[in-house]
């Protein structure tokens, strides 16, 4: 070991570190990690990464660390490292001392990394030690069947993104095409997002918030309601539930409030291939945060009124539709 890094560290580190949350992790060794510099309490004794809150990152700068001058890096870890906001100071770590980094996201259905886990989306990252990142490589959110595996590195789908911010989120886009969209979309809003048109006072849209092959949302006269009874009936062999106990919407379900006109906007945005898109290049695969509504660039001050009735007519027939599917009864 003296012998590896006296010449520098190593050439080359891989490898599937733990990922364990703080909250399970040993406390003896978290404070550790946590440790502050004495003469400066914002700095890091050890880790840079102290707040991401989970050993993955953890383990990541520091084998970067060990890394000799132009040695290579490759872990598989989860999918948060490019895409949540709390692993924005490893990802400060990866882009400040690299020269070169690649991100390569999958999603874990049908095909998996790991077989026989669940919920195991995950960032395949490899680096090059040295100097600072402008560009990173990033991928499209991979999605295959098993059957597929043996050509998935093949056919992996990639581009350059430029870095602005060390700590940014870094989406998962994996062409030119999809790099013009973001640009084009940021041009036409012209610095508005749905995030200045919301109110305190208004028309709610509900939206479930744990989506994963589509995104809903709804007015709230359709917003799906799940009927509990206290038991069935049999009439002709049909099972009729009788005495209704209570009506309850899913606690997945969040809202957000609007003026009558650009809620109709907002809404129908919400369930279109676009938005599911922006929601799959941002998010983490599971979660659909505020964030991610609100930061969508339009100015919804200037959405053309003949897009504006189209999405009146077809929402109205979507909704309908949904909340004769989505109802539930329950016992």
């Amino acid at each position: 070991m003296y012998k590896v890094f006296s010449s520098g560290g190593f050439d080359v580190v891989v490898g599937n570190p733990p990922y364990i949350e703080d909250k399970n992790y040993d406390h003896l060794d978290l404070k550790i990690i946590k440790a502050r510099n004495k003469n400066d309490k914002n700095k890091s004794l050890l880790f840079n990464s102290r707040n991401c809150g989970n050993t993955h990152a953890y383990f990541t700068e520091r084998s970067i660390k060990v890394l000799k001058n132009g040695g290579f890096f490759g872990f598989i870890v989860p999918l948060s490292l490019v895409s949540t906001d709390r692993m924005g100071s490893i990802r400060e770590f990866i882009h400040n001392n690299s020269s070169e980094v690649k991100y390569f996201n999958f999603d874990d259905g049908a095909g998996k990394i790991f077989s026989g886990l669940e919920h195991c989306r995950a960032t395949i990252v490899i680096t090059r030690k040295d100097g600072r990142v402008d560009f990173v490589t990033t991928s499209k959110y991979h999605r295959w069947y098993t059957r597929d595996r043996p050509k998935l590195l093949k056919n992996l789908k990639t581009c350059k993104w430029k870095i602005i911010d060390t700590r940014e989120i870094i989406p998962k886009i994996g062409t030119e095409l999809e790099i013009e969209i973001i640009q084009k979309l940021n041009r036409k809003s012209e610095g508005k997002s749905i995030r200045d048109f919301i109110k305190t006072d208004g028309v709610k849209i509900w939206y479930h918030n744990a989506p994963q092959y589509w995104i809903h949302a709804h007015f709230e006269e359709y917003l799906p309601k799940t009927e509990y009874y206290e038991g069935y009936k049999e009439e002709n062999t049909v099972k009729i539930p009788y005495e209704l106990r209570a009506t309850k919407i899913s606690s997945h379900y969040k809202s957000l409030t609007f003026d009558e006109r650009n809620a109709w906007i907002v809404c129908g945005l919400l369930n279109s291939s676009l938005f599911y898109w922006w929601f799959v290049v941002w998010s983490d695969g599971r979660d659909l945060l505020t964030q991610h509504i609100t930061t969508f660039p339009i100015d919804l001050d200037n959405f053309p009124k003949d897009k504006e009735k189209q999405l009146r007519s077809l929402g109205r027939i979507l909704w309908k539709a949904m909340r004769k599917i989505l109802t539930l009864k329950l016992i």
